[in-house]
């Protein structure tokens, strides 16, 4: 949702004309709020408005609340400041978030989850490269705050924050329970060998055989070369079980991506819904008319459901793959094949 006055800021200018150069995480201390909490655009007393650039609701809505610097972050310095600059205005530095909860106990799912992708969008939109950019303002204020917390005095682990980033945000919604066959640690995921400490290719020797045997049990059910080993065509298959389950398409393999995996490789009966009744037709008599069997000479139809999974599905993506499909096969019998 977008706030009432989303082109206001706080008068200043970004210090970065190439844009910002980090992002800071924060929780209002007010209530539970599902709606947009007026004094983060009008601000409070000692301190104008805007007083964040985006707002996550109670219920895990996203509100966007200005488009320029806002009033957030005072100055820098704190332990996590770095790569970060140390100065008294990092309002014009840095990007603000205010997760509208009490603080002295847990944000709510929703609310976290948002958090997790706002945080990777974040990254991915300015190109930093890991979530070192990415803040509590615990880490870098001079002031001791110690947003956003999860009980009183207490601030959410910035370690375990990023793994999650990466984890919930970047390969895939986490779902609510491990998957089943999953078996990486929290926060790793298969990825490049080029990746960071948290990507897993099956390449190094400190990768273990089970984490291979799981990926290669991902790899098999998707239909591709199952060597437990992280490549391209591994990365190609991610991305298109990530664009079918509706999420950011990075092609690195979180819980959800895999769990996501499977429920892919048993989804030929959406295929079929999706076909026109002439295409349906036409793929039964291409498909499952008699034919010689490579085995023992027999006889043998193929049901399209099995023919389908045993394909992948990959041919039948649109209509003009099924009529090439089709007149491949026409073209086969004439030539006496």
């Amino acid at each position: 949702m977008l706030g009432p006055n989303i082109n206001r800021g706080n008068g200043s200018a970004w210090a970065n004309p190439n844009g910002v150069d980090g992002h800071v995480n924060h929780h209002t201390g007010g209530g539970n709020n599902i709606y947009l909490d007026g004094n983060l655009t009008s601000g409070v007393p000692g301190l104008s408005g805007p007083l964040c650039n985006y707002a996550i609701l109670y219920d895990g809505d996203l509100a966007v609340v200005s488009l320029h610097p806002a009033n957030h972050a005072g100055a820098s310095g704190g332990w996590d400041t770095w790569p970060l600059p140390v100065t008294r205005d990092f309002n014009r530095r840095t990007l603000g978030t205010e997760i509208q909860y009490r603080g002295v106990e847990p944000m709510s799912g929703p609310q976290y989850q948002t958090m997790c992708i706002l945080n990777e969008e974040i990254r991915k939109w300015h190109r930093w490269p890991d979530f070192a950019r990415c803040k509590t303002h615990n880490g870098t204020s001079v002031e001791g705050k110690w947003d956003p917390g999860y009980a009183p005095g207490k601030t959410y682990d910035i370690n375990a924050l990023r793994r999650d980033y990466a984890v919930r945000g970047g390969s895939g919604q986490a779902p609510a329970e491990t998957p089943a066959g999953w078996v990486l640690p929290l926060g790793l995921y298969y990825g490049p060998l080029e990746g960071d400490e948290n990507s897993i290719s099956g390449m190094w020797r400190t990768d273990r055989q089970e984490w291979r045997d799981a990926l290669a049990a991902w790899q098999r059910a998707t239909g591709i070369g199952a060597d437990g080993l992280y490549g391209p065509a591994t990365a190609a298959r991610a991305r298109e079980v990530q664009e079918w389950a509706g999420f950011n398409v990075d092609g690195l393999i979180g819980p959800g991506t895999y769990a996501a995996g499977f429920k892919w490789a048993d989804r030929e009966d959406d295929f079929m819904a999706a076909l026109t009744a002439e295409q349906q037709q036409e793929i039964y008599r291409a498909l499952c008319e008699p034919r010689q069997s490579f085995v023992e000479g027999s006889t043998n139809k193929f049901a399209t459901p099995e023919f389908v999974r045993f394909t992948d599905a990959s041919a039948f993506r649109t209509e003009a793959m099924v009529k090439e499909l089709v007149e491949a096969k026409r073209a086969g019998e004439k030539g006496g094949k």
